[in-house]
């Protein structure tokens, strides 16, 4: 019941603060709570070390806009691209953007993982979130992949309004997972860490 009613919260929250960032912002990074472009491609840039992209089927959860697919195009990746998104607006720009895609309004919280893919990420998913809705999407997510799990988490003690998460509480989680190797990367944008989770 508890865990039911903290995702509920944290869901709704989330979905607040992106439609009010929209409705400022429209169709810009900003609605999505980036604070420049250059940090969003870096994060993009750090998920892409993940494996070879090259040909397989991925899923971006809480995939906006369709940023992401289009820096993997403009890197050359050739793939099978799927994204889940919960705010409407989105969905609407990203499905004209990236027609080649595939974008689906599914709350993967809420939705039993019968699909599969090779590769499954999340950017930025979290920042608004709390500890029951990353506990939920992660597993969910990392049940999903084939491969692996890429996600970017932003870690900061000095502001409440971001997930209070320690990188040693992502770690023993992770492990829980039973993954056959985890891998933390750091140092290309202050506070925020990126997490490779294999099967």
């Amino acid at each position: 019941m508890f865990h039911d009613i903290a995702l509920k919260l944290a869901q709704e929250r989330q979905k607040k603060i992106y439609k009010k960032l929209y409705a400022q912002h429209k169709e810009s990074h900003r609605s999505l709570h980036w604070s420049n472009i250059e940090n969003q491609k870096k994060r993009f840039d750090i998920l892409m070390e993940i494996g070879n992209l090259e040909a397989k089927t991925i899923l971006d959860i809480g995939s906006g806009m369709g940023d992401f697919f289009a820096h993997l195009k403009e890197g050359g990746i050739r793939a099978e691209m799927t994204g889940y998104e919960i705010v409407e607006e989105f969905l609407h720009i990203a499905r004209r953007r990236h027609p080649h895609c595939t974008f689906k309004p599914v709350n993967l919280s809420r939705s039993p993982t019968r699909h599969k893919f090779d590769y499954v990420f999340s950017s930025g998913i979290y920042a608004f979130g709390n500890q029951t809705f990353f506990e939920t999407m992660v597993k969910k997510a990392f049940a999903s992949s084939r491969v692996a799990y890429g996600f970017n988490i932003y870690l900061s003690e000095e502001d409440d309004r971001f997930m209070d998460i320690s990188r040693s509480q992502v770690e023993k989680f992770l492990q829980k997972l039973r993954p056959s190797e985890i891998i933390c990367k750091e140092g290309y944008i202050k506070n925020d860490m990126t997490f490779f989770v294999y099967r």
